[in-house]
């Protein structure tokens, strides 16, 4: 979230800011169309659709999983609430927890908990994590049989979901969400002083990643052309 990149047509920015500068700048809905295009400028990635979550419905799709199964192979400590029903902005809501390795069944808050936790980690780590629980709740969605129930709960998917895809789009995803081994789903994950490197900002000092283009360019080929 902290890479510092091009986004066409306006300026150079944290990548995380990209999407609401760019709804700020040239509307509702444009923002995600300048992710697109700055993921295809820096990256040579073509983002065919997008779909996002807000904490709230995070939670909510989470408990319509039944809770989240997930492996932690690395202990992760953060402040998290004693209670969800707690005051998020009082400090004292707050205690220090870790969560140790082995198989879990984290609850909605849990879930978000993990996903977002970064006392004992990094903002990498955290995005391995995010993969992590993303693949955890694709089996879940199939082992459980939501995956077939698509046309049924696709109604209920869209009012979770902030997403360019239609109903069709989705749908049509469906064979494939069936039919895809786990061995086969490969990740790309950046590594510190190899793909990027720390800089802050002039003015403010804000922290950010410089890429280092050629690193990221070959494991994207590596990736995505077939073996020499």
């Amino acid at each position: 979230r902290d890479l510092f990149v091009y986004a066409p047509n306006d300026t150079m920015r944290k990548i995380n800011t990209i999407v609401n500068e760019g709804n700020r700048r040239f509307g509702a809905g444009e923002g995600i169309k300048m992710m697109k295009e700055t993921m295809r400028y820096n990256f040579g990635l073509r983002i065919d659709f997008y779909a996002r979550v807000d904490f709230v419905k995070f939670q909510a799709l989470i408990f319509k999983l039944g809770g989240l199964n997930i492996s932690v192979d690395c202990a992760v400590q953060g402040n998290r609430l004693k209670s969800p029903e707690l005051d998020y902005t009082l400090p004292e809501s707050y205690e220090v927890y870790t969560l140790n390795i082995g198989m879990h069944t984290l609850d909605p808050y849990m879930a978000l908990w993990y996903v977002r936790a970064r006392g004992s980690s990094s903002d990498i780590d955290r995005g391995r994590r995010q993969m992590e629980v993303l693949r955890a709740i694709w089996r879940q969605a199939r082992t459980t049989g939501l995956v077939e129930q698509a046309t049924v709960l696709l109604p209920e998917l869209l009012n979770i979901l902030d997403t360019d895809m239609t109903a069709g789009d989705i749908l049509g995803l469906v064979p494939l969400a069936l039919s895809i081994d786990p061995a086969n789903v490969q990740r790309l994950s950046l590594v510190q002083n190899v793909h990027m490197t720390e800089w802050y900002t002039t003015g403010e000092g804000s922290f950010a990643w410089i890429p280092n283009q050629a690193a990221i360019a070959t494991i994207i080929q590596n990736l995505i052309l077939p073996p020499r």
